[in-house]
């Protein structure tokens, strides 16, 4: 239910200021580019082999993680709360992070 919504936001954000990606800690890269590719979907997503997230303690799913440079959490979202994707929307605009 929030991926479609996901994938609406990543279509407007600025690449060149910010990056998406969604983690997967369940399933195989293979399962994981199947899924993506049948949906369409346009976000990176990466498994628990390829990324360690435990230094974040991530223990519910999902979450979102707005991260800086240096990889401190600027901003969160955790759960599948409804208006989410409003939150987001409303502070990527806030932060200037949408295509202009």
């Amino acid at each position: 239910i929030l991926r479609p919504k996901l994938e609406n936001i990543y279509k407007q954000i600025d690449t060149n200021r910010i990056c998406f990606l969604s983690y997967n800690p369940f399933n195989t890269n293979y399962d994981i580019n199947k899924f993506i590719q049948l949906k369409k979907y346009n976000i990176p997503e990466i498994n628990k082999d390829s990324l360690n997230l435990s230094i974040f303690n991530i223990y519910q799913f999902p979450t979102i993680l707005i991260l800086d440079s240096n990889l401190k959490i600027i901003k969160e979202f955790i759960g599948d709360e409804k208006g989410e994707p409003v939150l987001l929307n409303k502070f990527l605009e806030e932060y200037n992070l949408l295509k202009k």
